[in-house]
């Protein structure tokens, strides 16, 4: 339902995109891009040999675009397929279809920032864009659309379906087997960041 909600508003309000991923005719605030450099990555393909080039994820349209040097003009789209990952520096990106424990379907692109033998660690970026808003008086302004990115975050344990977690200690706690060295390590580390989630995630394989 929020995916078909998200595409009544981005066709009725937003039309059409023009060739720089904005809305052509319309004010919008924002950007569908996760990161707006082109970051550099490696392309890895089952079967093929590994490519460097350069990335840049539009979350609004879920596609990858690609540049074979940063500084050239043309990009391309490759195939949303499962045989592609897109392999950065701080996460990798792959497309696959996959199921939370609810039985919510998480499809598309997602950030794969740990991955072990037991432990999938995941972001899933999710876009939405807010309907302009003409102002009541004469003394305000009116508002455009604006395309807001946000980020949720699962981890799935060999290879059960997905459990969504927020970036805090208390999550983490609840969900990793207790030990007097995992209890040890909470006393000494913090666990605000990304970062500090995959230090956690490393440490915790190494209690195995």
């Amino acid at each position: 339902q929020n995916d078909i909600t998200n595409y009544v508003n981005l066709r009725d309000q937003l039309k059409v995109y023009d060739i720089n991923g904005q809305i052509s005719g319309k004010e919008i605030e924002g950007s569908p891009y996760l990161t707006e450099e082109f970051i550099e990555g490696v392309i890895i393909q089952e079967g093929a040999k590994d490519q460097n080039a350069f990335f840049r994820y539009n979350v609004l349209q879920d596609i990858v675009e690609i540049k074979v040097k940063k500084q050239h003009s043309e990009i391309f789209i490759l195939p949303r397929e499962e045989t592609f990952v897109f392999d950065l520096a701080d996460y990798s990106l792959f497309f696959k279809t996959l199921i939370t424990k609810e039985g919510e379907v998480v499809s598309g692109y997602h950030l794969n920032y740990y991955e072990s033998d037991s432990i999938l660690f995941i972001g899933e970026p999710k876009s939405k864009v807010t309907a302009e808003k003409t102002a009541d008086t004469s003394y305000e302004r009116d508002k455009p659309s604006k395309i807001i990115i946000n980020m949720d975050y699962y981890i799935s344990f060999n290879g059960d379906p997905l459990t969504e977690v927020r970036i805090k200690e208390k999550d983490f706690k609840n969900l990793l087997n207790d030990s007097p060295e995992l209890s040890r390590y909470f006393k000494e580390h913090k666990v605000k960041e990304i970062e500090d989630v995959v230090k956690l995630l490393e440490f915790y394989d190494t209690l195995k």
